[in-house]
């Protein structure tokens, strides 16, 4: 008797595994997952390049315009792929954690910047109190 109820038991199983198809959920989630990080670090490449001068803005702006066509086509796939809503407030959590320990490079270009801009007001203003 406990041998068929471990074989329906199975069976049950296999055939929920095979209704659910948890793995291609699993890799196909994976992958978008890591194509949307592929967009990121070139994101991140772009604002590096903008702000070496080795990219100007109209080049930059076709770049960003190919990675909103890559974006889209990425989320169009990715709907395939639901998680549930304690899965996403999870992941949300990590990311702004993340975030908030990691500035992205926009935000620490802009904070050196800030600290240049205000160093060169310092030096114009020290050089003038030298020198009237």
């Amino acid at each position: 008797m406990d041998w068929r109820c471990t074989g329906i038991n199975s069976g049950a199983a296999g055939g929920i595994q095979t209704f659910f198809n948890f793995k291609k959920n699993y890799e196909g989630h994976r992958q978008v997952g890591n194509e949307y990080l592929a967009i990121a670090r070139e994101c991140e490449r772009l604002i590096a390049l903008y702000f070496d001068r080795i990219l100007d803005l109209e080049h930059l702006s076709n770049k960003v315009s190919e990675l909103n066509t890559r974006y889209s086509e990425i989320n169009q796939r990715a709907e395939e792929f639901i998680v549930s809503d304690k899965v996403y407030r999870q992941a949300m959590q990590i990311q702004n954690q993340k975030a908030s320990r990691e500035p992205s490079l926009v935000e620490r270009m802009r904070k050196l910047q800030s600290r240049s801009h205000v160093e060169a007001k310092i030096g114009s203003q020290t050089s003038t109190i030298e020198h009237p």
